[in-house]
């Protein structure tokens, strides 16, 4: 399963694995008309023999993982092997993350 929010400019997600019950995080990209990143949590649920797939926006204060930047130096990273664009994070700041592309391995380029 692939998702898109319903807003101008957002891109596909990656895929989503949606197979079994359980929770998950994945990042949305817009591209236009200006950059911009939301964090999605799904939520896979069966009852009886109906399966539920539930998206709601993640609250960015309670996110799964941040990415702290420690340094002087602006910080960019993406997810490996993904064309998702770079997120910037300045010196001193954090910002919530969640994977673009959550079946791919778990590592990002900085």
């Amino acid at each position: 399963l692939e998702a898109r929010l319903a807003e101008q400019g957002w891109r596909w997600s990656g895929k989503l694995p949606v197979e079994k019950v359980g929770e998950f995080f994945f990042q949305a990209c817009q591209d236009e008309p200006l950059l911009a990143f939301e964090n999605l949590r799904v939520e896979v649920r069966c009852v009886e023999a109906t399966t539920f797939i539930i998206f709601r926006k993640d609250n960015p204060r309670l996110a799964a993982f941040r990415i702290a930047n420690c340094t002087n130096d602006p910080l960019f990273f993406r997810q490996q092997r993904t064309e998702v664009p770079s997120v910037e994070v300045s010196p001193g700041y954090s910002v919530p993350f969640a994977w673009y592309e959550p079946t791919f391995p778990r590592r990002l380029e900085i």
